[in-house]
């Protein structure tokens, strides 16, 4: 259970993605700064350096999972020029817990690769990364948690992802967080991809 750090911090921030600035009704989980577990909690937009801190973070997820044999992404995607060329300049935002970075992902608002066509108000949650050094402390579902609330605050009506089924662990986070799958396509190596979303509630705040 959170309890909030400081209360309505994010209110009136910009909106990290279209730079829009944005006031809403006061909603619990929408805070800057949380407390989960009695550790400070400070997920934000990622600046230049903490840019880098997030690919080398990509980078050495990327070794693990090779070490392990169970590969998932080409370290070759892990660039400014090609992240930002596949994903149309993203959002960057990165995680800390007590002040040391364990985490972070991208943002973007259209995904023509797997959702063509698709203008509901979305985000589409990419390249979401945990470092090794906090796996299983619940910060996945921390990180799941605020990009909830953040799209709750800038007015979208679903966050929408797509990840590898087979990957148990995956599929256990995001279906107990609330998402649910809508279909399955075919990537450029003729693997399935599972698409999922999490509808936002039509009151604009998170479902009980």
């Amino acid at each position: 259970m959170y309890a909030d750090r400081i209360q309505g911090a994010a209110f009136g921030a910009a909106d990290s993605l279209s730079g829009v600035t944005k006031s809403v009704p006061s909603v619990k989980m929408i805070v800057a700064r949380r407390i989960f577990m009695e550790r400070l909690i400070d997920i934000h937009k990622a600046d230049d350096s903490e840019k880098e801190l997030l690919i080398s973070m990509w980078l050495r997820r990327t070794a693990y999972l090779k070490e392990i044999n169970n590969p998932m992404w080409n370290p070759e995607q892990f660039s400014f020029d090609s992240l930002n060329e596949k994903y149309g300049n993203p959002g960057y935002f990165i995680g800390y817990a007590d002040g040391r970075p364990f985490g972070g992902f991208l943002l973007i608002e259209y995904d023509e690769r797997y959702w063509p066509g698709r203008k509901e108000r979305a985000y589409y949650f990419h390249k979401f990364v945990i470092d090794e050094k906090f796996g299983g402390q619940g910060l996945s579902g921390v990180i799941l948690q605020w990009v909830q609330a953040y799209g709750v605050r800038n007015g979208k009506e679903y966050i929408r992802l797509d990840f590898e089924e087979e990957r148990e662990y995956l599929k256990k986070l995001y279906y107990g967080n609330g998402f649910r799958k809508t279909g399955v396509v075919t990537d450029s190596n003729g693997k399935e991809i599972t698409l999922a979303e999490y509808k936002i509630h039509e009151s604009g705040c998170l479902p009980a």
